[in-house]
């Protein structure tokens, strides 16, 4: 189909019935039109991210928009839609379809988004684990990897949300789930000015220690472990390898969890488990490495989930 004859309003009309495998040449003629159908996107966007998903099909199509038009949205560095997106990550204290699947993906809005990121790490999650400020903290660690003279910035919006040592060196604070993340990011960037009160943290117990331990911290400040740099995000990639993936688990051996009477059962969610499992018993996958199943989650919050 010629997608370039196409309204604005026609094209996102189509955006809407896509589900996880948009065709190419319309991802491509909406990147091409971006000043005739940017301001609609996020306008799309925000409709969407409003809507109640609950009670979808697992494979409805609708549950994936906000996830397509948020990505052409980084794809097309329309600012506009970082503010809403942002809302839906203050709002998302566990899993989201949108959200989670952006992810990494968020860090290519580049160093302008640092403001807005920053304030979401700063929000107060009463000491409890937080998805959407999860993922922004991972957003911001990645901002620093691709735009090294953003990386002073970074750290300190980070180092901002930590607990200051006490006049005996130690930390008067109670646990929050959320500092062994802060403290992995800061590591991962081996920031010497948090490096004493991160230690003192640590000592005390007041972080996650399934999150973070001394010698999981002191392998990334030292250099010994290296952060995972972030792929150059293309949107025609990030599709393209999500449709192969799905062709590879069609051939999965996965019968024992394919046979399931149910008939809610999702088996491509299924052979997706199957295969993160083969995956991870052939390499250490950590708790906040993106999951093997390539659900563009985190593996703690994916097929990790205890």
């Amino acid at each position: 189909m010629d997608y370039s004859t196409l309204s604005p309003i026609e094209l996102i009309e189509k955006l809407q019935l896509c589900g996880q495998q948009p065709e190419s040449a319309l991802l491509q003629t909406v990147i091409d039109k971006k000043s005739e159908v940017g301001s609609q996107l996020i306008s799309r966007l925000r409709t969407v991210l409003g809507t109640d998903l609950n009670g979808l099909e697992v494979n409805d199509p609708r549950r994936f928009e906000g996830m397509l038009i948020g990505r052409l949205c980084i794809e097309m560095k329309l600012m506009g839609a970082l503010p809403i997106l942002a809302e839906l990550m203050r709002t998302t204290w566990s899993e989201d379809v949108t959200i989670d699947g952006l992810d990494r993906d968020l860090a290519h809005f580049g160093p302008d988004a640092i403001p807005i990121l920053g304030a979401l790490v700063e929000m107060n999650t009463l000491n409890k684990w937080h998805n959407g400020k999860s993922i922004a903290i991972t957003a911001l660690t990645d901002i620093a990897l691709l735009f090294p003279q953003s990386s002073s910035a970074v750290k300190s919006a980070l180092r901002s949300t930590l607990p200051r040592l006490n006049a005996n060196g130690g930390i008067s604070a109670p646990k929050d789930e959320m500092w062994g993340e802060v403290a992995i990011a800061l590591a991962k960037l081996q920031d010497q000015e948090s490096n004493k009160q991160i230690l003192a943290m640590i000592r005390q117990g007041v972080t996650d220690s399934a999150v973070i331990t001394r010698d999981r911290y002191e392998s990334f400040y030292s250099g010994k472990k290296t952060a995972r740099m972030p792929e150059p995000f293309s949107i025609m990639k990030k599709y393209a390898s999500t449709q192969a993936f799905e062709e590879m688990i069609s051939n999965l051996n996965v019968a024992g969890e394919l046979e399931k009477a149910d008939p809610a059962f999702d088996m491509v969610a299924a052979a997706k488990r199957a295969e993160a499992k083969r995956l991870a018993a052939k390499k250490s996958v950590g708790r906040n490495d993106p999951c093997p199943c390539g659900s563009g989650k985190k593996h703690k919050a994916c097929c990790g989930k205890k």
